[in-house]
């Protein structure tokens, strides 16, 4: 690292992480490595590796809270990791193994209608304009727009289930799914300068 040279310090930090990831290459995989540091804030789902890692850095508020309220907790912590279980029969999950092998193990009829229920759901996102003059590619990103529905699905559904049939109490004016939808928008909103958009 020379502190006045980034562009140079960038090119190196590019070379070393190259070298670092040639060097796996025809070894046995090494279960211990992260694909991300413990204070990432962030999740990822390894399928060739069978596992889903959640570092400790999303654990925190505004995703979870162990004080908050389990709606609270479910609509963001709960949604991220519904999401991360939903990568694994997405477009590209469904296509490995619980052996972790690349290997289509669906029955040609659930695959027939996966493809037809996911075409209808790419074509619903290709509507979406979120910057006008720009529509969302919905084959491109279905992957994500599969997980995200997925898992805010699965939340949803286990927040009920804690519930063990009683109603979620009012807190604030607002119902238990209210809170839910409140958490997942609250810990997924940013607000982005015009030149990142």
């Amino acid at each position: 690292i020379v502190a006045d040279d980034l562009y140079g310090d960038v090119k190196r930090s590019r070379a070393f992480e190259w070298a670092y990831q040639l060097a796996d290459l025809g070894r046995p995989v090494d279960h211990k490595k992260w694909g991300m540091t413990p204070q990432t804030v962030n999740a990822y789902n390894g399928g060739l590796e069978n596992r889903i890692v959640f570092p400790a850095g999303i654990l925190q508020p505004p995703f979870f809270d162990i004080s908050a309220d389990p709606a609270v907790n479910y609509g963001a912590a709960g949604a991220v990791i519904g999401h991360e279980i939903t990568h694994g029969f997405d477009d590209q999950g469904r296509r490995i193994d619980s052996a972790g092998a690349l290997r289509d193990w669906w029955t040609p009829e659930d695959a027939k209608r996966f493809a037809e229920q996911s075409a209808r759901f790419g074509a619903q996102y290709d509507t979406y304009e979120p910057v006008p003059g720009f529509h969302i590619n919905g084959k491109l990103t279905m992957g994500e727009n599969i997980a995200d529905l997925g898992g805010l699905l699965e939340a949803l559904d286990a927040y009920h289930v804690s519930l063990q049939g009683k109603p979620a109490p009012i807190i604030d004016g607002l119902t238990g799914d209210q809170r839910f939808f409140l958490a997942f928008a609250q810990a997924w909103r940013n607000k982005p300068r015009e030149e990142a958009i």
